[in-house]
């Protein structure tokens, strides 16, 4: 129906209730982030998934070490050397070949790098890893990063580990 058949049939058309800035006031927002509650019986659960659409994605969990591992067993052996050696100053360009290719490599997470810098890859090297050169390595290879950064993003009570996360996909 057309306003004026709406007035021409007695009856007055409906419009939203003005906002205070005079702005009419809709409340999709409120529905639309009305929670479904997960204890509801599953008859109500779906209505209410239907009406207000799913529920969204849970954030993305971080990859596991074992997930990590394969990957990453590839490329500690050519880093061994300076991970587990103080007196070997810089590491090897093998090393540093390795960690950029695996950087670079869609099929492993760039995440799996901060179990280096959380010294988390003992298991993979013959000897025990130095902590200090855990982090270090990564920047001395050059993968773009700051030592802060690394340390930042690797930090998983940071927001910028959750960031990094979400771009990880």
């Amino acid at each position: 129906m057309v306003d004026g058949e709406d007035k021409a049939a007695g009856k007055t058309p409906v419009t939203p209730a003005p906002a205070p800035g005079g702005a009419p006031l809709h409340l999709t927002g409120f529905f639309t982030d009305f929670p479904c509650l997960p204890f509801l019986p599953q008859i109500l659960l779906d209505l209410c998934h239907a009406i207000f659409g799913p529920p969204s994605p849970s954030p993305p969990s971080p990859p596991k070490p074992t997930e990590c591992r394969s990957s990453l067993a590839k490329v500690m052996p050519s880093c061994a050397g300076f991970l587990t050696n103080s007196s070997v100053s810089v590491p090897p360009s093998t090393c540093c070949e390795g960690i950029h290719s695996f950087y670079r490599d869609e099929s492993t997470s760039p995440f799996c790098l901060c179990h280096v810098a959380n010294g988390e890859v003992d298991q993979l090297l013959p000897a025990p890893l130095n902590q200090t050169r855990a982090v270090t390595v990564l920047v001395a290879c050059k993968i773009g990063l700051r030592e802060d950064e690394i340390i930042e993003i690797c930090d998983k009570d940071s927001k910028s580990y959750s960031k990094f996360l979400s771009h990880d996909n």
